[in-house]
């Protein structure tokens, strides 16, 4: 990457839709010579084609991504909370944070490249081994759900004036997808293109993340998160009500979700939590908080990433002894059809590799025995729980059959 004495300001924007956001500031040096390779990598975006972008180069998926890999981006994430709220309130999403800094760092030389990867707790990694790492884990979150939609989206805007290295926009889309995109700086409209593209990213929730464009800046990193997904076992909007809520020694009046239900729940000396799935399980809902007595700030800072996966594990099971996967086969019987099957289907994935799924409720009722016009009228989490909480109906017929020839059988021939 050539150099130059110019300053460049990179803003990053990372946001979870309707509810976060961060910024991170940065000075670093790019080249200054104009290429018809980087002319090929970018789009000249303009208010009818906002998202049009290069594409992504080929890349294998990684099988399985190591847990060390996870355990720093646990720990960034928990680090960065704790710094945001050691005052106040804070809520925010690490995934585009984390993302966003991918994103630098591969335009990042020497001490500026070292210093983020200190920050992420990846020293160890290559960059091919840092890039399809992250790759891996964009697919991960963005697994195909019917019942949830999952959006990251990565763009990088720079000044008409300026040159972004070639083959920083293409590692970027290859990787993180993230299209590029050249626009006049010191018009006035280009702050609505940006915004835009933020809007459409996190499907209106955020509609305004540019006021204007600074005159020392040359380049925008944005980095979206959306997430929408239905709860396993839906909050019924007439049981709401309004009640009492403390914050930070007031009280206030809050509309309250309410229902009756059964979740995992954590209750320690130090905290209490739920674990609340969404529908196919998918993705859950932690919610934790300090046990009362116990001071919310000193509670926050003692938490680290093994405490939080020690809670997760025993909350979900996900530190049985028991394998965590079985794929069924098609010429042997099947397992036992449990009721735990209505939180994970892991142990219960069709033989089929190309479906790459677990049993419906459909194939799951007709393993059970259960005839396919019997109708389970409930949530779907709660379907899966009546058929394997069920005794198998043949079973109950040749049981019932076999009590009655024997209640019935004259024992004095």
């Amino acid at each position: 990457m050539k150099k130059s004495n110019r300053n460049v300001l990179i803003v990053l924007a990372g946001i979870l839709a309707g509810i976060g956001l961060f910024f991170f500031f940065r000075t670093a040096d790019n080249g200054d010579t104009n290429t018809e390779e980087d002319q090929e990598l970018t789009t000249k975006v303009n208010a009818e084609d906002l998202l049009e972008g290069v594409e992504p180069e080929d890349t294998e998926r990684i099988k399985d991504l190591p847990q060390s890999f996870f355990t720093s981006n646990a720990e960034f994430s928990l680090e960065l909370f704790k710094e945001l709220a050691a005052e106040e309130n804070a809520v925010f999403s690490p995934v585009p944070v984390y993302l966003s800094l991918a994103l630098v760092s591969n335009g990042a030389e020497d001490e500026a490249s070292s210093e983020i990867l200190d920050t992420l707790n990846l020293t160890d990694l290559s960059d091919e081994e840092f890039n399809s790492y992250h790759h891996e884990l964009i697919n991960i979150l963005k697994a195909e759900d019917a019942n949830a939609d999952l959006n990251i989206s990565n763009s990088i805007w720079y000044d008409e004036d300026f040159q972004a290295n070639a083959d920083f926009l293409q590692t970027n889309k290859t990787y993180y997808d993230a299209d590029s995109y050249t626009i006049d700086f010191s018009d006035s409209k280009s702050p609505n293109e940006m915004n835009d593209w933020v809007s459409e990213a996190t499907n209106g929730k955020i509609e305004k993340m540019v006021d204007e464009i600074g005159s020392d800046a040359v380049m925008y990193l944005f980095s979206t998160i959306y997430f929408d997904g239905k709860w396993e076992m839906p909050f019924e909007a007439q049981h709401s009500y309004e009640s009492d809520f403390l914050v930070e020694g007031e009280t206030r009046q809050v509309e309250k979700m309410t229902g009756r239900f059964d979740i995992e729940s954590i209750i320690t000396e130090e905290e209490e939590g739920i674990v609340l799935p969404y529908e196919d399980n998918e993705y859950s809902f932690l919610a934790l908080m300090p046990a009362e007595g116990v001071d919310v700030r000193e509670y926050l800072q003692s938490f680290d990433e093994a405490k939080l996966n020690e809670i997760y594990n025993k909350a979900t099971g996900g530190n049985s002894m028991v394998h965590k996967y079985h794929v069924l086969r098609k010429d042997l019987p099947s397992t036992t059809i449990l009721a735990h099957l209505y939180k994970d289907g892991l142990r219960f994935i069709h033989y089929d590799p190309e479906q790459a799924r677990s049993l419906t409720i459909r194939e799951a009722a007709r393993l059970q025995g259960f005839p396919d016009d019997f109708e389970f009228i409930a949530a779907r989490g709660h379907q899966y729980k009546m058929i394997g909480n069920a005794v198998p109906p043949i079973f109950s017929k040749i049981l019932a059959e076999s009590l009655h020839e024997f209640m019935n059988k004259d024992y004095n021939k």
